[in-house]
């Protein structure tokens, strides 16, 4: 639901603000590493799996959701990929594709990995 309400209503400010892309792809991925988390808490593993798990779900997601912009962006051309400023001339080109891509992928890796990190610092404590 987040997803959706940051893309929607608010995915205008993408084309003033470049940026907003890259601080989704950084703080979603730590709420969804969040939310794999917590669906394998009951598990009786060791924290350290539960993290890794949580981890690779996350990183597997992100790879398929990029290459399903991709196929979208091939298909029906809607400039999916890529960062995009809105000028009176149209939109410019500030990042390309691949470049919009890998960035995505990185900062992803880096959300998940943040959470990863604290949650094994900061374990939280059974009640």
């Amino acid at each position: 639901m987040i997803r959706v309400f940051l893309n929607f209503p608010l995915g205008d400010i993408y084309y003033a603000y470049p940026l907003y892309d890259k601080i989704q792809h950084l703080v979603l991925p730590a709420l969804m590493c969040s939310m794999a988390f917590h669906m394998t808490n009951r598990l009786k593993i060791e924290l350290k799996w539960k993290l890794i798990f949580s981890f690779f779900v996350v990183v597997g997601i992100l790879g398929f959701f990029e290459i399903v912009e991709y196929g979208l962006d091939s298909v029906f051309d809607l400039m999916a990929q890529g960062v995009f400023v809105e000028t009176p001339d149209g939109l410019q080109v500030v990042q390309s594709g691949l470049d919009d891509t890998m960035v995505d992928l990185i900062l992803g890796f880096i959300g998940a990995g943040m959470y990863v990190l604290l949650g094994s610092f900061f374990p939280r404590k059974r009640s």
